[in-house]
């Protein structure tokens, strides 16, 4: 059912079993699972169903370091029903099993789930995101898009399926107002979470709608679902009984603040069978790209990560100069002709996992908000270690490819680290932990003392892998879903 927020008196109050708190792919999953359940499901989006350049306003922030992302929390992320969903490309993939686990040479590693845990909510997961179900392990049986030749020791190649993507706030806006145990409300703007005097137990959630209107919820779980940097902002905002915010008493709320360092290297040209990499005619549903194997990270002391090959665009040319000039790093050419065959010519990107530093945080600001509400400042600090990772993904890839003969890489050379931008893909910042001193949630997303308060979404990751948060958080919801239904179990 959509509630009709204008009929609703002031001071109005809600009531439900479940509140989730937010309205994209996670909140939208957890309240899917939930129908039919038994328990009275209470939906709060603080957009409309429609953008509104009011409600995208209120997601205006600063980003302290690095000075370069101007704006970069306002364009990476939309605010209205179905949340970034609404311009996300549709690249899926798991998280690989060697992301969950505690690596000695990446501080701060390790979850405390493994893969295998979250495998049963990747394969509902990508029911939800309208693909199939990844294979295991992972296999290229069609022989007209073999994987290349390379040592698979050094280089392999993994899979990307492409959802259509799967527009959230659109595909399922009909079914859950439609559902007879979901009640969804637009234009409700959670501005502080209240608790019981001793910041135990969650009580109830003040609201304000965008024309000033006030009203409360309260249900018996209450799940934060509004993303990796507003999970943390409303955590940090409701300092009513606990000062420096709600779950915060070890002062991790809003530290390891991740995203996937990514960086343009150049172009690749690559053997006829990279149609497997590039867009061809209509769009695929599949990609490939290359990836060093665990072993090899190990070895290396790095990060996973991967090289994406892209279709160019109209400006680039093959000799562009990028930085501080561009260098052939092997000297061995597969000898395609880009002149002749540019299908087979391609931009090379880096795309690695993030180090998680406990320095990189969002913090609230002196700026207020349309609701008086602090906004955010942002601080992304990349280690040596992302650095190093950057560096040895490319190196690894431009010579495995020229001592197989299967291509080349042509990259930057010289100070490229400026050329490092972001994935927007926001991570960490409420990351779980076994230990409440290492992390904001525990095993099952529920915040660390506090009885009764779950969150969903990415900014629970403790370590972000290379791939695309959507799917994973998606199977995080459907699994978190699973556990409210016993937890709250009528």
């Amino acid at each position: 059912m959509l509630i009709d927020t204008a009929a609703l008196e002031e001071g109005h109050e809600l009531k439900a079993d479940v509140c989730i708190v937010g309205g994209g792919a996670a909140g939208i999953s957890i309240a899917r699972a939930l129908m039919g359940s038994g328990l009275q499901v209470l939906l709060l989006e603080g957009g409309g169903f429609d953008p509104s350049g009011d409600s995208q306003a209120l997601y205006v922030a600063e980003t302290k370091k690095p000075e370069t992302l101007r704006n970069y929390l306002g364009y990476s992320r939309l605010r209205y029903f179905g949340g970034s969903t609404n311009h996300w490309y549709g690249w899926c993939r798991p998280l690989q099993a060697h992301v969950f686990e505690k690596r000695a040479w990446v501080p701060h590693s390790g979850w405390p789930i493994r893969r295998e845990d979250l495998n049963p909510w990747y394969d509902k997961a990508c029911a939800v995101v309208e693909i199939p179900v990844f294979p295991t392990p992972e296999t290229l049986d069609d022989a007209h898009t073999p994987p290349l030749k390379t040592d698979p020791s050094r280089l392999q190649t993994r899979l990307f399926h492409y959802s259509p993507p799967t527009r959230f706030g659109t595909v399922y806006r009909d079914e859950l107002v439609d559902a007879e145990n979901v009640r969804l409300m637009l234009d409700a703007n959670v501005l502080r979470i209240r608790a019981d005097p001793a910041a135990k137990t969650v009580t109830h959630l003040e609201l304000r709608t965008m024309n000033g209107q006030q009203l409360t919820a309260k249900a018996r779980g209450v799940v934060l679902a509004t993303g990796g940097i507003e999970n943390a902002r409303l955590l940090l905002l409701s300092d009513s009984e606990q000062p420096e915010g709600l779950g915060n008493g070890r002062d991790l709320v809003g530290r390891f603040f991740c995203d996937h360092p990514e960086v343009d290297v150049g172009q690749a040209y690559v053997s006829p069978n990279a149609r497997l990499y590039a867009n061809q005619a209509g769009k695929p549903s599949v990609r490939g790209v290359l990836v060093p194997p665990p072993s090899l990270l190990e070895e290396e002391q790095i990060l996973s990560g991967a090289i994406q090959l892209l279709p160019l665009e109209a400006e680039d040319k093959p000799e562009t100069e990028l930085g501080d000039g561009v260098a052939q790093l092997v000297s061995a050419t597969y000898g395609v002709d880009h002149k002749r065959r540019k299908s087979h010519m391609f931009r090379a990107r880096v795309v690695t996992e993030a180090a998680p530093n406990p320095d990189s945080r969002i913090v609230l600001g002196e700026d207020l908000d349309a609701f008086g509400q602090r906004r955010i400042e942002l601080s992304w600090n990349l280690t040596e270690l992302d650095t190093k990772t950057l560096r040895a993904h490319l190196e690894v890839a431009t010579r495995e490819l020229g001592r197989t003969l299967a291509g080349r890489i042509r990259g930057l050379q010289g100070p490229w680290t400026q050329h490092i931008k972001p994935g927007q893909h926001h991570m960490g910042t409420t990351r779980m932990a076994e230990d409440p001193a290492s992390g904001v949630v525990d095993a099952h997303c529920r915040v660390h003392g506090i009885d009764n308060l779950w969150i969903a979404g990415s900014s629970v990751f403790p370590t972000s892998g290379f791939a695309n948060p959507t799917l994973t958080l998606v199977a995080l919801a459907l699994r978190l879903a699973d556990h409210l239904k016993t937890e709250l179990a009528p």
